[in-house]
This record gives structure tokens, sequence and C-alpha cells, in this order.
């Protein structure tokens, strides 16, 4: 009885890891840039797992992905003998959320991700001042409130890249006002990723500061007055 019980508890259990998974597919096209996002946790989500290749599609194939912390990019091949991405394709990660720019060498192809959601996703905190590669964390299409813990300031910049600009592709830009966006807002579709370069907000005057400033300028008023009439 009881090896009924594990047996069907195994089976209930297995049954729901199945119904986790999710997956999402792009297409990619040969001979061109294509700026993608990962989006659901695949293991531990190293450029091998991410992106498994083989030798009639990957041959020569090269992922570029941004380190924010020293603000340059870095890069890694396709190794189309071994199947392996170099160097360090199993150290190397790609958290959901995070993008890279792929150029993808072969015969026109789809790419799945495959994973789990990420159970809590934390809104990224962007650098002022600085670039940085992001995506939604979820497979959705994601705005700047389901990608960013905190709003735009003049100045900020989304960038997208358009697969089908020039030879290779090229960048598009959307900038921020302080009131609203020059393209209107931006979207990242499933699977793709924005280069932002973030500007805070000015601080708007607090009710008390306003007071105190109003105060000030009375009290400078009255004795500029009184200084005339002396």
């Amino acid at each position: 009885m009881k090896s009924k019980i594990a047996f069907a508890a195994g089976i209930f259990l297995a049954s729901f890891i199945v119904a986790s998974a999710e997956s999402y597919t792009i297409t990619i096209t040969p001979g061109r840039f294509c700026f993608i996002a990962n989006q659901l946790n695949n293991g531990g989500n190293t450029l091998n797992e991410l992106f498994p290749f083989t030798t009639g599609h990957g041959t020569g194939s090269t992922i570029d992905w941004f380190d924010m912390g020293i603000q340059s990019m870095s890069a890694a091949q396709f190794d189309p003998d071994d199947l392996v991405w170099y160097p360090e394709g199993d150290n190397i990660t790609l958290a959901p959320g995070g993008g890279a720019l792929l150029d993808y060498q072969g015969p026109e192809t789809t790419l799945t991700f495959t994973g789990t959601r990420v159970s809590s996703p934390v809104l990224y905190t962007p650098v002022v001042g600085k670039q940085q590669w992001v995506s939604d964390q979820l497979p959705e299409v994601g705005t700047w409130d389901t990608i960013m813990a905190v709003a735009p300031g003049a100045g900020t910049i989304v960038r997208t890249w358009d697969p089908m600009i020039g030879t290779y592709g090229g960048w598009g830009a959307d900038t921020f006002d302080g009131s609203t966006w020059s393209l209107g807002a931006p979207t990242a579709a499933v699977g793709e990723a924005w280069n932002v370069y973030y500007v805070a907000p000015v601080p708007e005057p607090t009710t008390a500061g306003c007071f105190l400033l109003g105060l000030g300028a009375l009290v400078f008023c009255q004795r500029f007055a009184k200084n005339r009439r002396s």
C-alpha cells in the first residue's frame, strides 16, 4: 500500500514539475545581430545551457554581453568541434532579466528558451550615468514599470536593437524628457532586451520645503523694506 502511495505521489510531483516548465521561441536571422533576453531559469543559465548549438547551426557564432562594472563588451565564440562556447561557456551566465547580442552563423532557425519562471522577480535598480543591458525577468512583454524599480529622469535613454538596420542591425533610441518618451513608452517583446542609460529624476520640492522657502523669502523682503525705510 505504501509503495502505491509513493508511486502516485511521484507521478503527481513529476506532472507538477513538467507543468511548471515553460518555453518561448524567437526567430534568429543568420548574419545579423539579435539582442536577446533570457527570461527563464534553465539550470545554471550558462551559455552552454542556453545556446546548445550544433555544428550545422552555430559554427562561427559569437555572443557579446556588457560588463556594467567596467562599462565594456566581452565576447564568447562557439566551438564547432567541442560544441561549447569559449572561453568558459560553463561559467559565463545570463540570468533571467539579462540580455546579450547574438551573432548567429548558420541557416535561419529558431531559438527556444526552456525553464521555470522566477518565483519573485526583483525589479532592477539602474545605476545613474551608466549603461545596463536588461529585460523583463518573465516571458512577457516588458515595460519600464515591469523591469525597473525606479522612475526615469529627463535624459534617460532606452535603446532597442533592430536587426534590419544596415548590414548587421542597429540601435533605435527612445529618450525621456521628464514627462514623456520621444517615441512613446518603450516596450520589450518576449525574448528582447534593452540597453538603458539611466538618469535619475530631479526630486520635487516637498510641501514643507516650499513653505520654508516661502517663509524665508517673506522674511528677506520684510528686512529689505525695513532697511530702506531706515
